[in-house]
């Protein structure tokens, strides 16, 4: 907590956009990538159906299982900490603390899955893993006993889902670009929007990574990349294509309402939401592949503006962004032939270390949502001798675990296989 060189250094790089760390894939080529809710764990599946779960504080492997073959899709519950990994018409679940296998669910050939919460205003408990089937309907499956609970009609073709934070509402894509959002408890339909009502004719629409929030949905297609309102999805506004603002008797409702939706200036490709405020992009532009941070003002919802780019050396393949407590814009990229990257998005102005107080003070903003200040191998050419000591952990330990989510306690031996 002392202001030397290593600590002024290791502050001056958390103020600029920078790689934290490079993860171990064990040289499997990754098919999907997500977060858990708080940030703190990054779950990758492969083509051979390995299941991964990173602790993103310290880079170790903390869950190594097989899948019944490649990975499709993976969702992760919140406490206890779950994995769910879709493969090969399966549905497997562990959990993670104890490695053992929960349950196995025969899931067809359907797309979309994600742990559903029943309770308003919060995700600490999820009551339902949610399954998209190739008959149009979700299926919810009750994680007490994984008996099937319930089934929600959506759609007579192939959709996505994902969930609200903060919310019960469920939120469906088909691929013709119909959003639909349900309230879990209730099996209710809250609202519809079409993105083709913007005049949009493209196929494939598909939630991005960790893609709703309370008020915003993340949207790619071929098209491009949307951000939808979920309040408009509620009221039935629908996305307007060219927002307009008039004064007098002949302005009508439609055209003084505020756009639902917006198209962001980026060329088709990967994004992720982390939270309400920022997405990040993925997508080559001027030749070479880069990361786009997009931010919008407090209150705007479809506002989203281009703040901070980053050159990648390969083409991003998978791109998943946190949600963090604090206003930090934590993303993992998949870059082909590589495992997977940590990069903090965030620019800080401000000198944080003017004092002892005021560095303690932000480091524990830090790291309620980033990952550590230095990596292992900055650690070790920095701080020769000294084990490595993550000092987001050390803070953790010290608060009686504030960030919420399960300590993993050691690696697994894949000599145990």
């Amino acid at each position: 907590m002392e202001r030397t060189d290593t600590s002024a250094a290791a502050m001056e790089r958390l103020a600029e956009p920078h790689l934290i760390m490079e993860l171990d894939s064990d040289g499997e080529r990754l098919t999907t990538l997500v977060f858990s809710s708080g940030g703190r764990f990054l779950a990758g599946g492969t083509a051979r159906g390995r299941v991964f779960l990173w602790d993103v504080y310290t880079g170790d492997t903390v869950f190594d299982e097989q899948a019944p073959g490649p990975v499709e899709e993976l969702a992760l519950d919140f406490q206890p900490l779950l994995v769910a990994a879709r493969s090969d018409q399966e549905v497997v679940v562990w959990d993670v603390e104890t490695g053992e296998e929960e349950t196995r669910i025969d899931a067809g050939a359907g797309s979309g899955m994600a742990f559903a919460s029943s309770l308003r205003g919060s995700l600490i408990d999820a009551d339902y893993l949610a399954l998209g089937s190739e008959t149009g309907s979700v299926f919810l499956w009750n994680n007490d006993g994984w008996e099937l609970d319930d089934e929600i009609a959506v759609a007579n073709e192939r959709f996505s889902l994902a969930m609200t934070s903060y919310g019960t509402g469920l939120a469906t894509l088909t691929d013709e670009g119909e959003i639909g959002l349900w309230d879990v408890a209730t099996r209710e339909l809250l609202g519809t929007a079409d993105l083709r009502d913007s005049g949009l004719s493209g196929q494939g629409f598909r939630f991005s990574p960790s893609a709703t929030g309370q008020e915003v949905i993340a949207v790619t297609s071929d098209e491009g990349i949307f951000v939808v309102s979920s309040d408009a999805v509620r009221t039935g506004d629908g996305p307007v294509a060219m927002p307009q603002s008039c004064s007098g008797v002949f302005c009508d409702e439609y055209s003084t309402r505020p756009s639902a939706h917006q198209r962001l200036d980026v060329a088709p490709g990967l994004a992720a939401q982390g939270q309400i405020r920022f997405l990040v992009t993925a997508g080559r532009d001027r030749g070479f592949e880069e990361l786009t941070l997009w931010e919008t003002p407090p209150g705007i919802l479809t506002a989203f503006q281009p703040v901070e780019t980053m050159p990648m050396a390969r083409e991003v393949e998978l791109l998943a962004a946190s949600h963090p407590d604090s206003l930090l814009h934590v993303v993992a990229t998949v870059m082909s032939g590589s495992g997977p990257s940590l990069w903090d998005m965030s620019r800080d102005p401000y000198a944080p270390y003017a004092d002892a107080e005021s560095l303690s003070i932000y480091l524990t903003q830090r790291c309620t949502g980033a990952p550590v200040l230095l990596s292992p191998e900055e650690w070790e050419r920095e701080l020769p001798g000294l084990s490595y000591e993550p000092v987001c952990i050390r803070l953790q330990d010290e608060a009686g675990d504030y960030h919420g989510e399960p300590t993993v306690p050691h690696s697994p031996d894949p000599s145990d296989d």
